[in-house]
């Protein structure tokens, strides 16, 4: 068990649950956050004291994540895997896989993701962990 770092960030969707019964079957928003937990596998921090700096984070989430769901109407994005039945579950391991992807292309395997929380609401959140 080493340290881990920890960025959030809030973006806007909408989308609906064609194969719900009930007030989500319609086209409504959300403004959601994501939670992105990583650790370095050596434990600890690099040379210059961070597990990660938080600006990588932040260029890794925008780059993988953010910058194709903020804003859009999840259901309408055809070339993405969930958007047929765009739950919140669905989109967490979308981008699980891609902050996955990213996260080795840029620092191999010296860095690892550990947790990723997509909250739809102040009150509810689904959860990866690895």
């Amino acid at each position: 068990m080493g340290i881990s770092a920890t960025k959030i960030f809030e973006f806007a969707y909408a989308h609906y649950l064609p194969q719900y019964e009930g007030n989500c079957q319609r086209l409504h928003g959300h403004t959601g956050k994501l939670e992105v937990t990583v650790e370095r596998m050596s434990g600890g921090y690099n040379s210059e004291g961070f597990v990660v700096d938080f600006k990588h984070m932040k260029e890794i989430t925008e780059y993988a994540v953010l910058d194709k769901i903020d804003h859009q109407c999840l259901n309408t994005l055809t070339d993405h895997p969930f958007h047929d039945n765009p739950t919140s579950e669905r989109l967490l391991e979308w981008a699980v896989l891609r902050l996955q992807r990213e996260i080795k292309r840029r620092f191999g395997e010296c860095v690892q993701l550990k947790r990723v929380k997509i909250w739809e609401s102040s009150t509810s959140y689904v959860e990866w962990t690895a």
